[in-house]
Parts: C-alpha cells; sequence; structure tokens
C-alpha cells in the first residue's frame, strides 16, 4: 500500500515525491544531504534505478548529443540484423504499424515487447511511450518513439525530455508536435516524421466479415465529462458497447463487432487520434471522429471515416445513422503506400540506414 503511495507502476516516484527530495535538476535537495538519506538501504533501493536513468539522460545538457552525429556516421547500421518494439499495451496497434514498416527485409528479425527485457543484446530497440518505462535501452540502442500530445504538456517535464534528447533518433507522428518541440529548441536534427496510418495485415484479413453485435463502440477513458455527454446521447438513439481497458488482440474482436466506431476527444482541444483511427480502418471498420484542432493536416484522407465538428453532438448523431445506413465496404486507402516507407526513408535521412 506504501509502495502505491509513493511510486507509480512503472517504479517512477510520484510528481509531488519528486519535487519534495529533488530540485529542477534533479540534484538531491541540500536539507536530505543533511541526514545523508543518499547513503540509505531505502534510497538506494526504492530510488537508484530510475535516478540513474534520470542522471544519464540530462535535458539539456549531455555529451551525447555532440557524440551522436559521429556515432551514426561511423556506425554500420545495415548490419542491423534483430530489432525489438518496446510497447505498452495501449500502445499495441503502434507497435504493429512500425513492424509492418521495419519488415522490409527478410533478414531483419523484428519483435514485439510489452516491457523491457533484462538485458538488451538486441541491435536496436524502438521504445512506444519512454515515460511508462522505468528502464530505457541504452542511447546508442534507442530510437523514442514519442505519442503524447502537446495541447496537454504535462508529460514534457525534463525527465521526459532528456529521454528523447539522448534518443538515437525520435519518431514523431504529429507536426503540431514537432512544432511545439522546435519550441523548447529540441534537437531537430534526429527527429524523423513518421505519421500513423492504417496498415493491410493479418490484423485486417483476420477480423473482417465479423458479424456484428452493435450499432455503435466507443473505447477509451469514459468517464471524461466531455465524453459521457456523447456516449448518453449515442445510447439514447443506438445499441452502444464502451469497451475499457482492453488492447490489440483482446480488443480486436469486440471493435469488429461494430458497425460504427466512435472517435470523441478527451480535450476539447485535442489532436486528431490518427492511431485510433488507423487501427479502426485497419479492421475495415466504420468510424464517425471529432475533428482534430489538426484537422487541415490531414485533407483528403482517412477515406471511411466520417468527420464532425467538435463539441457537436447532434452532428455526430446524424453522422453515425449515415454510416449505418451506407452498405459499401471501407477501402484501405488511407494505408501507406509500399513504396512510401516513411520510418525506414525518415531515418536514412538522418543517417540511419536500415536493411531494406
Amino acid at each position: 500500500m506504501l509502495k502505491f503511495i509513493f511510486f507509480r507502476k512503472n517504479g517512477k516516484p510520484r510528481s509531488w515525491l519528486q519535487s519534495l527530495l529533488f530540485g529542477g535538476d534533479y540534484r538531491l535537495r541540500k536539507f536530505f544531504y543533511f541526514f545523508k538519506i543518499d547513503d540509505l538501504k531505502l534510497f538506494r533501493a526504492y530510488f537508484q534505478p530510475w535516478y540513474d536513468g534520470v542522471l544519464n539522460n540530462p535535458y539539456p545538457l549531455s555529451d551525447w548529443v555532440s557524440a551522436r552525429a559521429a556515432f551514426i556516421e561511423g556506425f554500420d547500421f545495415s548490419k542491423t540484423r534483430s530489432i525489438v518494439i518496446i510497447s505498452p499495451e495501449a500502445t499495441y496497434f503502434v507497435a504493429c504499424y512500425l513492424k509492418s514498416l521495419l519488415e522490409t527485409n527478410p533478414s531483419v528479425v523484428v519483435s514485439i515487447s510489452k516491457q523491457s527485457p533484462p538485458d538488451f543484446d538486441a541491435d536496436l530497440y524502438f521504445v512506444i511511450c519512454p515515460q511508462v518505462f522505468s528502464v530505457l535501452p541504452p542511447p546508442k540502442k534507442r530510437i523514442a518513439v514519442q505519442m503524447e500530445q502537446t495541447v496537454s504538456q504535462r508529460w514534457f517535464t525534463r525527465e521526459y525530455l532528456g529521454g528523447l534528447y539522448n534518443s538515437l533518433a525520435v519518431i514523431e507522428y504529429s507536426k503540431v508536435n514537432i512544432e511545439y518541440l522546435s519550441s523548447l529548441r529540441f534537437p531537430m536534427a534526429n527527429l524523423v516524421h513518421v505519421p500513423i496510418r492504417p496498415i493491410e495485415s493479418p490484423i485486417y484479413k483476420s477480423h473482417v466479415g465479423r458479424s456484428k453485435a452493435y450499432d455503435v463502440v466507443f473505447y477509451g477513458d469514459d468517464k471524461v465529462k466531455r465524453r459521457q455527454g456523447f456516449l448518453n446521447a449515442i445510447a439514447q438513439r443506438f445499441k452502444l458497447k464502451v469497451v475499457n481497458g482492453l488492447y490489440g488482440e483482446d480488443l480486436w474482436p469486440i471493435l469488429s463487432s461494430a458497425k460504427v466506431v466512435v472517435n470523441i476527444h478527451y480535450y476539447e482541444n485535442a489532436l486528431l487520434e490518427t492511431t485510433r483511427i488507423s487501427e479502426c480502418l485497419s479492421l475495415g471498420l466504420r468510424v464517425v471522429s471529432e475533428e482534430g484542432s489538426d484537422q487541415g493536416h490531414y485533407a483528403g484522407e482517412f477515406h471511411g471515416v466520417m468527420f464532425t465538428p467538435i463539441n457537436d453532438v447532434t452532428a455526430m448523431i446524424e453522422a453515425i445513422q449515415n454510416q449505418l445506413d451506407d452498405t459499401e465496404p471501407v477501402s484501405l486507402r488511407g494505408r501507406t503506400p509500399t513504396s512510401h516507407n516513411p520510418l525506414i526513408n525518415g531515418l536514412s535521412n538522418i543517417g540511419i540506414h536500415l536493411p531494406s
């Protein structure tokens, strides 16, 4: 119980405890040095793994940043034979998407792991949402995949930015996020824009044609007040299924049993949830979504999706009915063409030439 009060599930101390013990530079406050708390076994046992990670990934001061360009220029990435994508359960589709982009050469084995391995003996690691994991691969083997929305800046702490800053490269899905990181004087030379798009894969083929048990499915946190307003109105008109806490292969059968999936923003000014939309389109599903604050970046994309104005419940109800009335099958025209691989090409542009 005490551990839950003081620490998150991933082993990181809670924000209030960090503020109590450490200053803005993550050095232990002088008050605690007086009591030599850094020598206590309790401190070393619970804080040391997280604390070592913070000190090894400083932001913005780091020798690695100046050494990174020379390392990339001198290292032969074409000899890469094993790649591991480390991903939380909630971003499993993103892991599948990256895996599909990385599997361009049969000599390269790409696997997905839900946790950091006990050792890092693979050639290269892609870490989705690196802030979730208490232990990260070394910078020379680590490519971070940034998935947070900068419309809420609570994740963008010095600790988190340090993990990104000191990675071999950073994958970013949103142009709006790139603009924000640029405003922080983030080193853009190692940042690669990889938009999330639908994929044609066994995911799609194994679930297409499943019988439909629900008119509408929503998946995500339904406790948010603005979402509850939408869901209550939808439930009055249609047979609605709300799903929370299921991801990936546990989630896909339920999504595939829906005639329509709705996407409702967590934040009123949220960016378009391209991950959720791409996941649904990859399953051949119809989608109704609120427009994102960055909607202009996606003009003409995501066929099979009907977009409605932000906060317009009535428009969403009408769009759901229109989707239910449409009998034409959903195509995958929005997926990334195999001839254009934004991940392989983007990494190549910064000098990381993976086997292709």
